[in-house]
C-alpha cells in the first residue's frame, strides 16, 4: 500500500479543536462490559458467545450498537474481542473533555486488552464536528491515535473534513 492510500495522524494534534485533555474517560476501561440482546448462543468449546437482534454493549460511557455481536474469549479473561456487525454498527464514547466521539462501520472490532477498535467497511469516525472516512480505520482509544486506509480500488480515498474555524485554530496552535 503506497503513502497516497495511507493517511496517518494523531487525533490530538489534528482533529481536535482544543488543547484540553481529550482522552477517553479512563474509568470506562475498569468497568464491566454489559451486553444486551434479543437472543444469545454459546459455543463453550470454541469460547465464542454470539448475540443477535438489537444488540447493545455498554462499558461506562462506551457504547456499541449492532445487529449481531460475537465475543471471542479464546485469549482469556480481559483479552476478549468483541466483533459487532450492523448496517452500520455504531460506537460512541464520551471523552474526558465531555465531548462525544462517534464511529460507524459495517464491522467494529473492539479489543478489550489494548482498548482499540478497528472499523471496517464504509468506516466513519466523527469527533468535535471533524469527520474521517475510509474503508478501514484503526483507532487506539486510550492513546487517541488513528490510522485510516482507503479501499483497494485506485479511486478509493481517505477523506478528512475539518470546519474552517477548526483548521484555523490548529494552524494557529502549531505556530506557537
Amino acid at each position: 500500500m503506497n503513502l497516497k492510500n495511507r493517511f496517518t495522524f494523531s487525533l490530538v494534534g489534528l482533529l481536535l479543536t482544543t488543547s484540553a485533555s481529550l482522552s477517553a474517560v479512563e474509568s470506562d476501561f475498569n468497568k464491566e462490559v454489559r451486553v444486551d440482546a434479543k437472543r444469545q448462543s454459546i459455543d463453550i468449546q470454541k469460547g465464542i458467545i454470539s448475540f443477535f437482534d438489537d444488540v447493545t454493549v455498554n462499558q461506562g460511557t462506551l457504547q456499541i450498537f449492532a445487529d449481531t455481536l460475537q465475543v471471542e474469549q479464546s485469549a482469556g479473561a480481559g483479552k476478549e474481542v468483541l466483533i459487532a456487525v450492523g448496517k452500520p454498527a455504531k460506537f460512541s464514547q464520551v471523552l474526558e473533555s465531555g465531548q462525544k466521539m462517534h464511529a460507524e462501520a459495517a464491522e467494529i472490532r473492539y479489543r478489550l486488552a489494548d482498548n482499540t477498535i478497528q472499523l471496517t467497511g464504509a468506516a466513519v469516525l466523527t469527533q468535535q464536528d471533524s469527520v474521517v472516512k475510509g474503508e478501514t480505520i484503526h483507532y487506539d482509544i486510550a492513546k487517541q491515535k488513528m490510522v485510516a486506509e482507503s479501499g483497494t480500488d485506485k479511486d478509493d480515498r481517505v477523506t478528512t473534513i475539518f470546519l474552517p474555524e477548526q483548521l484555523q485554530q490548529q494552524l494557529g496552535e502549531s505556530k506557537e
